[in-house]
């Protein structure tokens, strides 16, 4: 049963896209970790406390090397979220996003947590996956973007093939990084073979979070976040 006493809060983000190279990298650093200790110390209810931060997609916004100091601003913010969250005992999630952004780096996340040895309960996706949280009594469903299928009716049957195997028949929370058909733009249409539609996720009891679009929508139970920083790309709108 839910009761006020054990109401908790989710940090859900995406499209952060540090290392944006026309932006002063500092300051983005600056500005992710302002929001983050704002929303900590200001939005959060304290009868609902915070316990889960997820980042849905797009962390990065291209490919970064050692040549030059972009990958040192992004090092040092993956350092501060990661002892930031084992500060307040957060559960940290990372979800890959576009790959032309996010490629395989965010995986670095593994060795630098466990080099640094933080005490985190954090993990890394990067294709579909669901997940029991045991301490939240939460089911997830990952759905990172650049998926190896045709169509997103494809993307849900493996999805469904998944969830029988484990005898689910429902998800609580599910964490999408791509488009929505009330998301996408008409001039991006022809282009995209994955777009998502809200009847393929009744299975879903609370909400999906959709990562990609860097403009807050909401569609039924359906929450296009938007992207951190006001960031345009073609996309500049409400937060």
């Amino acid at each position: 049963m839910v009761t006020s006493s054990n109401w908790f809060s989710i940090l859900h983000m995406s499209d952060i896209h540090l290392a944006e190279p026309t932006q002063d990298q500092q300051d983005m650093s600056d500005a992710f970790i302002r929001f983050l200790e704002y929303v900590r110390t200001e939005k959060i209810d304290p009868a609902a406390p915070l316990k889960m931060v997820c980042i849905d997609g797009d962390l990065t916004e291209k490919i970064i090397s050692f040549n030059g100091n972009t990958w040192k601003y992004l090092f040092n913010t993956i350092v501060w979220l990661g002892r930031w969250c084992e500060q307040h005992n957060y559960i940290l999630r990372f979800m890959r996003g576009t790959y032309s952004h996010d490629a395989e780096q965010t995986a670095h996340v593994i060795p630098i947590f466990n080099a640094l040895r933080l005490a985190v309960n954090f993990r890394y996706v990067d294709r579909i996956e669901l997940e029991f949280i045991e301490d939240l009594n939460l089911r997830i469903l990952y759905l990172p973007d650049d998926l190896p299928y045709e169509n997103s009716e494809a993307i849900l049957e493996a999805v469904w093939i998944k969830m029988r195997e484990l005898g689910w028949d429902y998800v609580d929370y599910a964490h999408v990084h791509g488009f929505f058909d009330f998301t996408c733009p008409e001039v991006a249409r022809s282009k995209q073979k994955i777009i998502y539609h809200a009847e393929q996720f009744t299975f879903v009891r609370k909400l999906v979070h959709a990562g990609h679009v860097h403009y807050f929508d909401t569609y039924d139970n359906i929450v296009s976040n938007g992207n951190v920083d006001n960031l345009c790309f073609g996309e500049k709108g409400p937060k």
